[in-house]
């Protein structure tokens, strides 16, 4: 059976990876996580935490994203933006 050559694992991947991965403003960053907090969803509050989204980041009405994920009572969003330093 003849099989494609397998590409040698890390051969190039680093570089393409850089020029793909898109860069945002802190500002944008911080909106992302904001909105993931209101949205109560935790997997995308992690990603954009991973971002090196600033979780001190307010929103046009003052609102952290630690106060929205307190006023949504969502205990597992809280404590993942505490380990943070939110």
């Amino acid at each position: 059976m003849d099989k494609e050559p397998r590409e040698e694992i890390g051969e190039g991947d680093d570089e393409e990876e850089e020029e793909e991965e898109e860069k945002y403003t802190e500002e944008e960053l911080g909106n992302h996580l904001i909105t993931a907090v209101k949205d109560n969803n935790l997997e995308d509050t992690q990603f954009w935490i991973n971002k090196s989204a600033p979780v001190s980041a307010v929103d046009k009405m003052g609102w952290s994203s630690l106060l929205w994920a307190c006023c949504n009572g969502n205990e597992e969003l809280v404590r993942l933006l505490l380990r943070h330093k939110a």
